[in-house]
């Protein structure tokens, strides 16, 4: 039986470019809304002076409490989103989802609630933390997975879309309390605060309108569930062309996860030392570097840093009024993301081409998550002390590393664009499975690019 390649290639109804799909793609997308908003009010929140004379903060303990306050969200995220494959697995993502929202909210009641107890505002943010998690680990699949070929990547560009969204308030709320409300007041800290419910509550109660995900439908064997999702979501009936390739794409999918776990057993954590076994081959042990080098050198460009510690880092410049130029900065990346950056994803989003063979894409999702998360932990822990020693030093400190990042992109990053899955194979030098005889690739090799000739597999 052909597989299907990676280009959507046969042909699409008009009827699966509906308000469901789109409706339920900016729910979902609502989860990154959560973290955006984070990573911008909260530097600004505690170091206003009604929150260090609430909780009694001296000049002596600042540094310390700022960092722990900050880091242990960012502690929590990086359990929350492996705990998140495990939910996932079991629950599916839809009941995962509304899960690690149920924590969030939790955890946002806390910090809003706390009056003298900084006991409240560490809880709630490892809650906060955990839950943003695996939030964030689950959004872009459950897009991916609801979505058609054709529109993959535009829907799934509305994670880092809302992402910039939340930034974008996190940032302007603050310069709003200081415009119009009295600083010396515990409101000035608490809004901030429960501002996090907003959306939080926008997605708990959406999810309910939510389908799962087929795919994890026909992992589980509930292939008639899967039909009458993917007929809600593609607005055809469960016997129409369209929606048949779809499960048998499905089916496919499963039996090429069942190749990867076949030598360690069955369901999840067989697949899951299938894959790490398929990460350690060669062509794949330098994707994986890639990879993890990308997102650390992200984060130590200083980005994560500005967002939490906007207002010590705007203040060692000189700049007085630090709420003011964090929303411009906020705004500026902003401007990028909803102007230039749609455009990008928009005119890429029916050309995506993946540049990780099946094994090991999951996995390479998965370790591009923690890269990001242990190293924002590590920068948002160490930051305020980095300042104290090194002050506006701190900011040659951050483009000494994007000196580094450009440098190692130039040298080490191949050209991925318009190329398939299996020409990803050629480049970075993955055979596959040696034994296997079900997987064909044949590339010319005439001193030119390498073209895939022949993409066959056979169940």
């Amino acid at each position: 039986m052909a597989r299907s390649n990676t280009r959507e290639d046969r042909s699409t109804p008009k009827e699966v470019y509906n308000w469901r799909l789109y409706s339920e793609a900016a729910i979902i997308a609502t989860g990154s809304v959560l973290y955006g908003y984070d990573s911008a009010f909260i530097g600004t929140t505690i170091s206003r002076q009604s929150f260090k004379a609430a909780f009694n903060i001296g000049p002596d303990d600042a540094a310390d409490i700022s960092s722990n306050i900050t880091s242990t969200f960012q502690a929590g995220a990086f359990f929350g989103a492996i705990l998140c494959f495990l939910l996932t697995e079991k629950c599916g993502r839809k009941w995962a989802l509304q899960a690690n929202v149920v924590v969030f909210l939790v955890g946002a009641i806390l910090t809003v609630a706390a009056t003298h107890q900084l006991s409240f505002i560490y809880a709630g943010r490892a809650l906060t933390g955990v839950a943003c998690g695996a939030i964030t680990a689950t959004v872009p699949s459950y897009i991916a997975e609801l979505s058609i070929d054709s529109i993959r990547g535009i829907l799934t560009g509305m994670f880092e879309v809302a992402y910039q969204v939340g930034t974008l308030v996190g940032f302007w709320i603050n310069y709003g309390i200081n415009q119009s409300m009295d600083l010396s007041s515990t409101a000035s800290w608490k809004i901030p605060m429960g501002v996090q419910l907003i959306p939080a509550s926008v997605l708990f109660l959406g999810g309910f309108a939510l389908h799962e995900s087929p795919l994890w439908l026909m992992r589980k064997g509930r292939e008639e569930d899967a039909a009458q999702a993917l007929e809600c979501i593609r607005k055809l009936p469960p016997t129409h062309a369209y929606v048949q390739e779809e499960l048998e794409m499905a089916r496919n999918r499963l039996v090429e996860e069942s190749k990867i776990a076949r030598n360690y057993g069955h369901g999840a954590w067989a697949l899951f030392r299938g894959t790490l076994f398929e990460l350690s081959r060669p062509g794949m042990r330098n994707r994986v570097l890639l990879v993890f080098c990308a997102f650390t050198l992200q984060n130590m460009s200083g980005a994560a840093a500005i967002n939490y510690y906007s207002p010590t880092l705007f203040s060692s410049i000189g700049i007085s009024d630090v709420a003011l130029y964090t929303g411009i900065y906020g705004l500026v990346k902003g401007a990028y993301v909803k102007v230039g950056h749609p455009a990008d994803i928009i005119a890429s989003g029916k050309q995506l081409s993946p540049s990780t063979a099946a094994g090991g894409r999951a996995a390479t999702v998965m370790i591009m998550i923690y890269s990001v998360l242990l190293t924002q932990f590590a920068i948002t822990k160490a930051l305020p002390y980095i300042f104290q020693s090194f002050g506006y030093g701190t900011w040659f400190f951050f483009a000494s590393w994007m000196m580094l990042a450009s440098t190692w992109a130039f040298f080490f990053l191949p050209e991925t664009k318009g190329r398939t899955i299996y020409e990803m194979d050629v480049i970075f030098g993955y055979v596959g499975n040696p034994s296997s005889e079900d997987h064909e690739i044949a590339v010319f090799q005439d001193g030119k690019e390498g073209s895939v000739s022949h993409c066959e597999e056979r169940v």
